[in-house]
């Protein structure tokens, strides 16, 4: 029946006028264009629906990306902070440590003077001890 209808069209169409054959097809052709540009929205919107879902899939993976390397920068920071603080103490440390030393240094450099210089002192009154009790003012002078 389907064929007799198309047929049936196609005569009632033969039959027409000019004009009528051009508003029947562009009446077609308009009810063509809505359903081509209706799904062509419908397609549009699908693909900008999925164009914004990769988007924030990327900008998803971009964050944890971002965040993992905020994660390792903190903690080589921490890890720097670390050792400055550490290279300062043992610098104090040292610094301490030498300043002790020097002033241990010049406090037995002072006695071992001293020690050196203690028996020559000895000898130099027991000289002048002899010296009050002898008469020789050549060894007086001398002395």
């Amino acid at each position: 029946m389907s064929k007799n209808k198309n047929n049936q069209e196609t005569q009632k169409q033969g039959a027409m006028p000019e004009e009528e054959k051009k508003d029947m097809n562009s009446s077609n052709a308009g009810e063509k264009v809505e359903k081509e540009s209706g799904e062509a929205s419908g397609v549009k919107e699908e693909k900008k629906t999925e164009k914004k879902e990769e988007k924030t899939a990327v900008e998803a993976s971009a964050v944890q990306e971002l965040e993992k390397e905020n994660a390792r920068l903190k903690a080589a920071l921490a890890k720097e902070k670390d050792d400055y603080v550490r290279l300062m103490a043992d610098f104090e440390n040292f610094r301490r440590h030498s300043a002790e030393a020097k002033l241990e240094l010049v406090t037995t450099a002072a006695a071992d003077t001293i020690k050196g210089l203690l028996p020559v002192l000895d000898d130099c009154e027991r000289a002048m001890k002899m010296l009050e009790e002898s008469s020789d003012d050549v060894a007086k002078e001398g002395t």
